[in-house]
C-alpha cells in the first residue's frame, strides 16, 4: 500500500479479523468493531539478528519499550539529527548504515534489508587506565585555545535556570549537586595546563560542589541572574559548573552555569535525570541509589584521540575535502558595519514565532517531499540568505549530537560536533528544487559526521583570522523541546536556557519544535559588532515572511519568494524608479550619430594632449566596420584604457556586433578563459599584445597608433561584407564577473538597456553637455559604460528625442579624460 499510496491514506494499523459483524440486516455494525490497540501485541517482531539489533536501537533513540519491524522512523517522530544519531549507532554495531537509508527505508525491516554486516564494528569506547595527565577531546580543545586567545567573557557559557515554585529544600538540593558531581567527572575536573603548554585534564577526588544561596529583593532576581550567567570561569582553577539559588517569595531560582567545556545542550537531559534523582533521594534522607556510568569523559577523550591517530577519518577527511573544495571564505551578509579584527563577542537575541498555519504546511511539505523540518527550515534560511545578497553558494554550521557510542547517552560533557551544510542556489530553480538539493547535501553531510570539526578545519586548513569563524559564519539549529525530565514534590517545575549578550558567530537562526503543544518558535542570535538589533529583528521578520510563501507554494522560483514589505515594495518600485516611459529607442549608434551631425567639431575624446573630435571619432570607427561581423557576433577587445578602446566600442557597436571587454592586465589564465568562454568572432588588440599566447586559433584584428590618427591594421577576417541592421534588443556587450566565487561568468547587455538606463536616470542626475566623464575604470568593469557613453547621452540633441523627453541645451563635452 505504501508502495501505491500517498502517505496519509496508508493505514497506521492493521487489524485482523476472521469476519467483519453485521447487524441484523446484514449492514456493517460498526459499533462491534474492535478499537485498535497501538501496542506490541499489535506489532510485527523483528526476526533475524539485524532486525533485532535495529529495533532495539529504534527503541533506544525512541526511548521507547520496544519497536515493531514495521514501525516507521519518521512517524516515531524521527528527523534528521536522530537519523544521523541512529545510523552511528548501527555502525557502531558493525551495520553499514547511512543517514540517506534512514529516509529511503524507514522501517526497521526495510532498513535490516539495506544493511550490511560485513563492516567491522568501531573500537568499543570503554573504561580504560588514566594516564597521568589525560588529553582534551578536540573539541574541548579548541574552546580551552580560544578561551586563552580571547579576554574571559560568556560566549561559551550554558546558563540554566531551573524555577521550584511551592516547596524546595536548598540543602537537599546542595547535596544533590555534589552527588551529579560525584557521577560525571567532568563537572569536577580543572583544565590544567603542562610546562610545555598542553591543556590537560585534572578530576578532582575530594571537593565541595560550587553551591551558594543569595538573598536579594525581588526586583534585583533579574539583574542577579544576569550577573551570574556572565561571570567568568577560571578553567584552571576552578570547576564548569556553579550552582546559585536565589529565593523569592515562594519561588526559588536556581541558576546552573556550566561552561560548553563541559556539557552541551544534549546534556540537559541526563544532568536534570540525574539532579532530580539525587534532589528525591536527599529529600528523603538517603543517597540517590544510581549504578554507576560505565565510561567517563576523559575515556571518551582518549577514545576518539585513539581514532583520530589511526585511518578511521581518512575517508570521512576526503568527502570533507571534495564537499567544501571552493566554498566562500565569508559570507557577505547585510551588516550595518565592518568586521572587527578582533570580535568583542558582544551579541543580542531576536525572538521570532512561526504562525501556526504556517508550521501546519511546512509539517504537511516536510512529509509530502520526503524530508524533515529540519531541512525545510535550512533551505527556508539559505533562501533568505540567498535573498539577501549571500550569493549563490551557502554554506551553515548546524549542530550534531556527537553522541555516537551508546555509553555517551548518559553522560553530561561536550559532545556535539559541527557540521558544514552547503546549499547551491544557483539556477532558476523552485523551493521544491532546492529542498531536493539540501536533502541531499544533508544526508552526505550526516553520513560524515563522526570526524571533528576541528580535525575538517585543520585539514583544509582556510585562511583564518580571529575576525570570521573559519567555512561558515551562520549557524542553524534545529531542537525539539519537551518537557524537563525534573520532579520536585510540592513545586512546580519550570527550566529554560538564559539568553545572554553574547555570539560566537555573526549570525545564529535558531528553532524550537515544542514536542507538547506543536509549536514552532525561534530566535535570532547576532553578532553586536556587526548589526544593529533593528536590523537583526528586520532579518528574523523576514525569514517568517518567506516561510509561509515557500511551504504553501514550493514550485515557485526561489528568487519570487518575497521577503520585502508592501511598504519597501512601494519606495524600490516607484519611489525610487524614474517617472514617464523609457523604451531604449532609437539605438546608441543612432543617437551618436545625431552628436556628429549636430556638432561634429566638438571635442570627442581628450587623452596625454591629443583631442579627437566626434566627426574623427566617428571616422575612426568607421574603418572597423568593414570586418564581416554582424549583430549577436561577439568582438573581444584586448585593449589598454586608451582613444583606442573607445574607437574600437563605438566601431563594434556600429557594426551591430557585442564587445566582450578584456583587460590585457588580467592574468593570462583568466584572458585565455574568457575567450575561450566567449568564442569571439575577431580579437582587436595592440601590437604589443598580438602574439600572446591565448590569442592563438582566434581570428585576430592589431591596431595600430601613428601621430596621434588610429589607424587599424592586420588582415580583416575572410568574411568581410556589409554589417546587417542592429536592433536595440541585439546584445551590445559581454561583460565578465570578477570569479570570486569561482569561474567568471559572462553577462551578456543590450543595447536598449545601456539607452533605458540613460533615458531613464536623466531627470534625475541632470547631466548636461558640459560635464565632462573620466574614464576613470578598467573597460572590462560595468560602470565604465557610464563613463563612455554618458557625454554623448547627454549632448543628444532634442530634435532626436522622443517628445516625452526634455531637451537638454546643446554644448560642448568630452566624454573621455584619463
Amino acid at each position: 500500500m505504501a508502495a501505491a499510496l500517498p502517505d496519509h491514506l496508508v493505514p497506521a494499523l492493521l487489524v485482523p479479523l476472521d469476519e467483519l459483524p453485521r447487524t441484523p440486516n446484514g449492514k456493517l455494525d460498526r459499533a462491534a468493531l474492535p478499537a485498535p490497540r497501538f501496542d506490541a501485541a499489535a506489532k510485527s517482531a523483528p526476526t533475524g539478528q539485524r532486525e533485532e539489533l535495529l529495533a532495539g536501537l529504534f527503541a533506544r533513540v525512541f526511548g521507547l519499550p520496544e519497536v515493531g519491524a514495521d514501525d516507521d522512523f519518521f512517524a516515531l517522530g524521527g528527523h534528521s539529527l536522530l537519523a544521523a544519531w541512529l545510523a552511528a549507532g548501527a555502525r557502531a554495531l558493525g551495520l553499514d548504515i547511512s543517514v540517506r537509508a534512514v529516509f529511503e527505508a524507514p522501517t526497521v525491516r526495510a532498513l535490516a534489508a539495506l544493511a550490511t554486516a560485513d563492516r567491522p564494528a568501531a573500537p568499543e569506547l570503554t573504561a580504560r587506565p588514566r594516564p597521568e595527565r589525560p588529553p582534551l577531546s578536540p573539541a574541548q580543545h579548541r574552546l580551552w585555545f580560544l578561551r586563552r586567545l580571547a579576554a574571559p567573557g560568556a560566549a561559551y557559557h550554558l546558563p540554566f535556570v531551573l524555577t521550584l515554585t511551592g516547596d524546595a529544600d536548598p540543602e537537599a538540593l546542595r547535596s544533590a549537586v555534589g552527588d551529579l558531581m560525584g557521577r560525571h567527572e567532568v563537572l569536577r575536573t580543572v583544565f590544567a595546563q603542562s610546562d610545555e603548554g598542553q591543556p590537560y585534564q585534572r578530576v578532582a577526588t575530594d571537593w565541595q560542589p560550587p553551591f551558594e544561596v543569595r538573598t536579594v529583593p525581588a526586583d534585583d532576581l533579574e539583574a542577579t541572574l544576569d550577573a551570574l550567567a556572565r561571570r567568568p570561569f577560571d578553567l584552571a582553577a576552578e570547576f564548569p559548573l556553579r550552582v546559585s539559588v536565589v529565593p523569592t517569595e515562594g519561588t526559588w531560582t536556581v541558576l546552573l552555569s556550566l561552561h560548553h567545556i563541559a556539557a552541551d545542550e544534549w546534556s540537559v537531559e541526563p544532568l536534570l535525570t540525574d539532579l532530580s534523582a539525587a534532589y528525591a533521594a536527599r529529600r528523603a534522607g538517603r543517597a540517590p541509589d544510581q549504578a554507576p556510568l560505565p565510561v567517563q569523559y576523559t575515556d571518551y577523550a582518549a577514545w576518539q584521540q585513539d581514532l583520530l591517530d589511526g585511518p578511521a577519518w581518512e575517508a570521512q577527511l576526503a568527502y570533507w575535502r571534495a564537499a567544501l573544495d571552493g566554498a566562500p571564505r565569508v559570507l557577505e551578509l547585510p551588516a550595518d558595519r565592518p568586521r572587527s579584527a578582533v570580535p568583542s563577542g558582544r551579541g543580542g537575541f531576536v525572538p521570532f514565532e512561526v504562525p501556526e498555519p504556517t508550521v501546519t504546511a511546512l509539517r504537511a511539505l516536510a512529509r509530502e517531499r520526503g524530508v524533515t523540518p529540519f531541512i525545510v527550515a535550512q533551505a527556508a534560511v539559505a533562501a533568505l540568505l540567498h535573498a539577501l545578497g549571500a550569493g549563490d553558494d551557502i554554506p551553515l554550521g548546524v549542530p550534531t549530537a556527537g553522541r555516537d557510542d551508546r555509553h555517551t547517552e548518559r553522560l553530561v560533557c561536550f559532545f556535539v560536533n559541527t557540521l558544514v551544510l552547503r546549499t547551491d542556489l544557483s539556477g532558476n530553480l523552485t523551493f521544491a528544487d532546492l529542498l531536493g538539493r539540501v536533502r541531499r547535501g544533508t544526508l552526505d553531510a550526516f553520513d560524515h559526521a563522526q570526524v571533528p570539526f576541528e580535525r575538517v578545519v585543520e585539514e583544509l586548513n582556510p585562511d583564518c583570522s580571529p575576525a570570521a569563524n573559519p567555512l561558515f559564519q551562520v549557524m542553524l539549529t534545529y531542537q525539539s523541546r519537551a518537557e524537563p525530565p525534573f520532579a520536585a514534590e510540592g513545586a512546580e517545575v519550570d527550566f529554560a536556557l538564559r539568553e545572554t549578550d553574547t555570539a560566537k558567530f555573526d549570525l545564529i537562526v535558531g528553532f524550537t519544535d515544542h514536542a507538547g503543544t506543536g509549536a514552532l518558535t525561534g530566535a535570532l542570535n547576532y553578532d553586536a559588532d556587526l548589526f544593529d538589533r533593528s536590523t537583526a529583528a528586520d532579518i528574523a521578520a523576514r525569514l517568517v515572511r518567506l516561510l509561509p510563501q515557500a511551504v504553501a507554494r514550493p514550485q515557485v522560483p526561489v528568487t519570487r519568494l518575497a521577503v520585502t514589505t508592501a511598504a519597501e515594495r512601494h519606495t524600490q518600485l516607484t519611489e525610487w524608479n524614474p517617472t514617464g516611459e523609457h523604451d531604449g529607442e532609437p539605438d546608441l549608434v543612432d543617437r551618436f550619430a545625431a552628436v556628429v551631425l549636430a556638432d561634429p567639431e566638438a571635442p570627442a575624446v581628450s587623452h596625454a594632449g591629443h583631442t579627437l573630435s566626434y566627426r574623427e571619432l566617428d571616422a575612426a570607427s568607421r574603418r572597423l566596420t568593414d570586418r564581416g561581423v554582424g549583430p549577436e557576433d561577439r568582438v573581444a577587445l584586448l585593449l589598454p584604457r586608451s582613444p583606442l578602446a573607445v574607437v574600437a566600442i563605438v566601431g563594434v557597436l556600429r557594426a551591430g556586433a557585442a564587445y566582450v571587454p578584456i583587460d590585457p592586465r588580467y592574468p593570462a589564465d583568466r584572458i585565455a578563459y574568457t575567450l575561450a568562454d566567449a568564442a569571439p568572432a575577431a580579437v582587436l588588440t595592440t601590437a604589443q599584445h598580438a602574439g600572446a599566447e591565448a590569442l592563438r586559433g582566434h581570428q585576430v584584428l592589431t591596431l595600430t597608433e601613428d601621430g596621434g590618427d588610429l589607424v587599424p591594421g592586420g588582415t580583416p577576417p575572410a568574411c568581410a561584407g556589409a554589417p546587417a541592421p542592429a536592433h536595440p534588443d541585439h546584445a551590445a556587450y559581454l561583460i565578465y564577473t570578477s570569479g570570486s566565487t569561482g569561474r567568471p561568468k559572462g553577462v551578456v547587455v543590450s543595447r536598449r538597456n545601456i539607452t533605458r538606463l540613460f533615458d531613464a536616470t536623466r531627470e534625475r542626475f541632470a547631466f548636461g553637455p558640459d560635464d565632462v566623464w573620466t574614464v576613470f575604470h578598467s573597460y572590462a568593469f560595468d560602470f565604465s559604460v557610464w563613463e563612455l557613453w554618458g557625454a554623448p547621452a547627454a549632448r543628444w540633441p532634442a530634435r532626436h528625442r522622443p517628445a516625452r523627453h526634455r531637451a537638454l541645451r546643446p554644448g560642448r563635452a568630452a566624454p573621455a579624460r584619463g
